[in-house]
């Protein structure tokens, strides 16, 4: 039994769908409120708890709920703050013919929730063409942005050509903005087009103004894979799964098909597979098949269950171990392993100071 199992099944309840029997069962128990309220800011779910919360307010100690109100109340702010800096960073890069897709922060909280305030974040992330990258550098700069790294230029050299993102100040109030060419480091071989991805993308209405971004099915397959690259330690991620797969129309052999091609089938299942067993989402027919089929689909998603509120990271090592087990392809494992060789080589060289994060 893990510890504090109660208030992580309440957590788990309030952040998804309200499932009313479960939560009355649990909110009768003796909660640990202090753990809960710091379980929900863990991961980045206070707005929702807050939210679904309510009804049983009167068996809820005053305080923690001034608190949850609190946390709620602020990450609304920030999300229209974000969302104002959004539009005025959009309007300066189209003004500049640098195409970008905002996805996650607003766009995705849109998109999943049918409201930008509704899901936590603190920073927006664009994705741009890689060759756009000096430009968009400039184009930041020159309106007021500053580098949120204090790179050299060679370190500089060694992000662009090895990583995948690197982050600047914008706007009146600053915000931490991640541009992003890829969506995760080299070694984890997720490579794909990117004009295809500008190709089916799609706008979205935030706060009156429409926004460039991914398609839903790519959308899908991108936060399947970074939820997976980071062992899905974050309740946030399975429900943003949950709600995407919910609130929108997916064409799920698309996604199949796409994820394959991308040797991301598994992440893809798996981020599934974690929504259904989490939140109770209806299983699309086509991934129950892919599940059923992949047997250790449900290895990784017991495994990852139990890693999600210990708190603790585990050994580099055991990481490793467990990214290689979500791929499915041997060439795959293969180009992770070769890959990481080489990241940790070029980091010893070019970045003494530590890989950015």
């Amino acid at each position: 039994m893990l510890i504090n199992e109660t208030e992580n099944n309440l957590l788990i309840a309030l952040a998804g769908d309200k499932r009313n029997d479960e939560i009355e069962a649990l909110i009768s128990r003796d909660i640990d409120w202090q753990y809960f309220v710091r379980l929900a800011r863990t991961h980045y779910v206070t707005t929702l708890i807050y939210r679904n919360l309510r009804p049983w307010s009167d068996q809820v100690p005053n305080e923690v709920l001034h608190a949850l109100e609190h946390r709620a109340k602020k990450s609304a702010f920030r999300n229209l703050r974000f969302a104002a800096e959004l539009k005025d960073l959009g309007k300066v890069l189209e003004g500049n013919g640098i195409g970008f897709l905002s996805y996650k922060g607003p766009t995705l909280s849109k998109l999943a929730y049918g409201d930008s305030g509704f899901r936590n974040f603190v920073d927006l992330d664009l994705f741009i063409r890689k060759s756009d990258f000096p430009k968009i550098k400039s184009v930041i700069l020159e309106n007021g942005g500053d580098n949120a790294w204090n790179l050299t230029e060679k370190q500089e050299e060694a992000v662009i050509e090895y990583y995948y993102e690197h982050p600047f100040w914008f706007g009146k109030r600053p915000v931490m903005v991640e541009v992003h060419w890829a969506f995760m480091e080299s070694f984890f071989g997720f490579d794909f087009e990117q004009e295809d991805l500008f190709g089916r993308s799609q706008t979205v209405s935030v706060q009156g103004t429409d926004f460039p971004t991914l398609s839903n099915e790519d959308l899908l397959i991108v936060l399947c894979v970074h939820g997976s690259k980071h062992y899905w330690k974050r309740l946030s991620w399975i429900s943003d799964i949950a709600m995407l797969s919910r609130s929108q129309p997916i064409d799920w052999d698309i996604v199949l098909r796409r994820a394959r091609k991308f040797g991301s089938l598994r992440m893809v299942s798996l981020g599934m597979f974690l929504a259904n067993d989490m939140f109770q989402i209806e299983m699309p027919v086509e991934v129950q098949r892919q599940v059923e089929k992949d047997k250790k689909i449900a290895v990784l998603a017991e495994a990852l269950k139990n890693e999600i509120f210990n708190g603790a990271d585990s050994a580099e090592s055991v990481r490793s171990r467990i990214h290689l087990m979500m791929r499915e392809r041997w060439r795959d494992k293969f180009k992770y392993s070769q890959r990481l060789f080489r990241t940790k080589l070029i980091d010893s060289i070019f970045m003494p100071m530590g890989r950015p994060t």
